[in-house]
């Protein structure tokens, strides 16, 4: 069996399972943010009328009302802020681990062979770690 064939299956298949399952995770995490985005302005628009029809009128219940507004819209920056994170760590994973990958198998052919030849363009001569064995 070609152990280099072996090895640049293995990188294609961490390649692109990573862009899968980063790439997913990413999309997830994107959707999570737009939705604590609307439960931000929609927690703020609240609030900022509670607070003008608190200033129009002391006796009314919109000045109880603030406060349980205050925190709803402190609870969304919150859940907003922790899911955005999130979404700009799988974006780093995204281009970060098919780099990696990349980087990883072509330094080991160049350790076990001394050469870059890569392995995506096929031709019919054997396979570099053989042909020094004949």
């Amino acid at each position: 069996m070609n152990i280099e064939l072996v090895c640049f299956r293995l990188m294609v298949l961490v390649v692109i399972g990573s862009l899968l399952w980063f790439g997913g995770d990413w999309a997830y995490s994107e959707k999570q943010v737009s939705d604590w985005q609307s439960l931000v302005f929609s927690s703020s628009k609240s609030m900022r009328q509670s607070q003008a029809d608190c200033k129009k009128n002391r006796d009314s219940t919109s000045c109880e009302f603030t406060g349980i507004w205050k925190e709803s819209f402190d609870r969304a920056v919150g859940g907003r802020d922790k899911e955005r994170e999130k979404a700009d760590l799988f974006a780093l994973l995204v281009y970060l681990v098919p780099a990696i990958a990349l980087i990883l198998f072509y330094s080991l052919c160049w350790v076990l062979t001394g050469r870059l030849k890569p392995l995506i363009v096929r031709d019919n001569t054997k396979s570099m770690l053989n042909k020094g064995q004949e």
